[in-house]
């Protein structure tokens, strides 16, 4: 994916156009969205942990409730400035509550804004948002679509590379009443660390499994090794060298072996997964 940040030169070009006299007004983009039904994306390897074992397959039914059928959802707001086909704008994530009994997992409806941007309801926290670059029907961007809450979704990155595509961006350039936008084949890419991954307990996810286990024991017995060499000094590895399914042995990726069951808790080990969430957009009405 692209980083937004990198890529400013289009807006920048098109404003020059714009101060010699060719008429390229910019376009204001706006508009609300719900998350719902946010899956773990099987093309990574972590997707064949998911599909493969109960686990993983509790954590999958946690992502698909999450952001639809609790008491709040997650929102994100689009907006920007479009001129010529390019732009750049802020992708913000809010929180929202349910004002009625609609079940918004089947397809929209009015949701309230709070003013909250996690769900830390003690503590008005400020509102979170991202970069984001506008062309044609892609918005690319980075939002911060971890710590939103819930014993599973809480310990995944806060930053996120998002990508999704936009149609209907392009009929609102052309000047066509009405036409909105409407987010779809929407991905978020994140590294999930190693120390992330040994701070999640399984019981998190399956209540009857080995308190002493974490994600990354089920990610080391799945034969499942990171594959996001962070600190590039090659991949690391992780063993269960006496079969009790609890790890005991990490090996850096420079070759030194470290062991004991609190190996990976060793700063030297920063190696992550690469994991991609899919999820449906689905418009909502803010109301006061």
């Amino acid at each position: 994916m692209i980083p937004a940040m990198g890529r400013v030169a289009p807006l920048a070009l098109s404003r020059a156009l714009g101060a010699c006299g060719l008429d390229v007004p910019p376009v204001q983009v706006s508009e609300h969205y719900v998350l719902v039904r946010l899956y773990i994306d099987p093309s990574t390897r972590l997707g064949e942990f998911v599909h493969e074992t109960p686990e993983g397959m509790a954590l999958e039914e946690n992502l698909a409730r999450l952001d639809c059928t609790q008491d709040y959802v997650v929102v994100i707001h689009v907006r920007g400035d479009v001129v010529d086909g390019s732009g750049v704008g802020r992708a913000q994530l809010l929180i929202a509550s349910h004002p009625s009994e609609l079940d918004i997992c089947d397809g929209g409806g009015a949701v309230v804004i709070e003013p909250v941007s996690y769900l830390d309801l003690d503590n008005e926290i400020a509102l979170v948002e991202g970069p984001l670059l506008i062309e044609g029907e892609t918005l690319d961007g980075r939002l911060p679509l971890g710590g939103l809450g819930g014993n599973t979704f809480e310990v995944f990155p806060e930053w996120w590379q998002v990508s999704a595509r936009a149609p209907g961006l392009d009929r609102i350039l052309q000047g066509i009443e009405g036409a909105s936008v409407r987010l779809m084949d929407a991905r978020a890419e994140a590294v999930w660390s190693v120390h992330q991954v040994i701070s999640e307990p399984v019981t998190d996810l399956v209540p009857t499994a080995d308190p002493r286990l974490s994600v990354l024991d089920l990610l080391t017995g799945e034969g499942i090794q990171p594959d996001v060499d962070v600190d590039q000094d090659g991949f690391e590895r992780f063993l269960d060298t006496d079969g009790d399914l609890v790890t005991d042995v990490c090996i850096d990726g420079d070759g030194e072996r470290v062991e004991g069951e609190d190996c990976a808790e060793g700063l030297r080990f920063a190696d992550g997964y690469n994991i991609r969430l899919v999820f449906r957009a689905e418009p909502v009405t803010p109301v006061d």
